[in-house]
């Protein structure tokens, strides 16, 4: 008897679609990479060296639950996490600063939200919510264009601030103007 496949994870499901309109995705799986219990799908463009790191927080939330040895039921909505990092090193005077930076940023973006954490550092980032199974393809390509747009108009910002080579005034005055929208 031929068993029938396993099903694809919903990541996978992405890979044809991102691929055919110009994106460069990249499923990263937990056996490939053991210090990340879940699979994560990695998703590049040609003009920025950063690539998007998407997972479902359904993973995350039951991987620590394995690590913690506590049990969870599965439920709730289905929940997407696009996280867009920022490579940058904050003295201890920006890092103090930074966000309310962060937030003057965010306040124009057409979506998501810029945070910061010791793990992560400097992010752009965006949860879709829905219901769990199958990712809705249109929307996550919709998303993934605006955040790349958003990172190459405000990202430069940032770092040129950090790099000292704006003023802090300056960089929030070019943060607060009106933000442009995505065609």
């Amino acid at each position: 008897m031929i068993k029938p496949a396993p099903p694809k994870h919903p990541l996978q499901e992405l890979l044809p679609l991102l691929k055919h309109v110009g994106f460069y995705p990249l499923l990263v799986s937990p056996k490939e990479h053991p210090k990340h219990p879940y699979t994560r799908l990695l998703v590049s463009v040609e003009d920025c060296e950063q690539p998007v790191e998407m997972l479902l927080l359904q993973e995350l939330t039951q991987a620590a639950a394995r690590q913690a040895k506590v049990s969870l039921e599965p439920g709730g909505a289905g929940l997407l996490r696009f996280i867009l990092r920022l490579p940058m090193r904050l003295s201890p005077e920006q890092a103090r600063v930074m966000p309310l930076v962060l937030l003057s940023a965010s306040r124009n973006l057409v979506m998501g939200t810029w945070s910061m954490n010791d793990a992560d550092g400097v992010y752009l980032e965006y949860t879709l919510a829905g219901p769990t199974g199958k990712l809705p393809g249109p929307v996550v390509v919709e998303l993934l264009e605006k955040l790349f747009w958003s990172y190459q108009q405000q990202g430069p910002l940032l770092q040129a601030w950090v790099a000292g080579q704006k003023g802090l005034m300056e960089t929030l005055a070019d943060l607060q103007s009106d933000p442009v929208e995505v065609a």
